[in-house]
């Protein structure tokens, strides 16, 4: 019942890539990497502001919504200016977001919480 409430964001294999190399350059922030951090960088150039990326915790951690346990998790903060009139509530969104992430060398799961 959970996977059908989840957007699946690529499914497809990407040739001549390892997961740890994906992880290192798409997630990890730089952190416990040389890889640049990539999400700040593009929360900036969607127009976020106000960015606070927090470092990933390694451990057990449980993702409250779907009860999965991963290895890692991390609490992401910025503000969005809405872009539509149709929007309610303030014209600057303050967003939350949980990530949790497992990852190995044939897969990496990252599942996001958003308030």
């Amino acid at each position: 019942a959970v996977l059908k409430k989840m957007k699946v964001i690529m499914s497809k294999s990407l040739k001549n890539v390892s997961m740890d190399t994906f992880y290192n350059v798409a997630w990890s922030e730089g952190q416990r990497t040389s890889a640049k951090p990539l999400y700040k960088d593009w929360l900036t150039k969607a127009g976020s502001k106000e960015i606070q990326v927090g470092d990933w915790k390694y451990g057990e951690e449980v993702n409250s919504w779907t009860k999965e346990t991963f290895s890692e998790k991390r609490v992401i903060r910025f503000e969005f200016t809405r872009k539509t009139h149709l929007y309610i509530g303030p014209p600057v969104a303050t967003i939350v977001q949980t990530q949790y992430c497992k990852h190995d060398n044939n897969r990496c799961i990252l599942q996001m919480t958003v308030e």
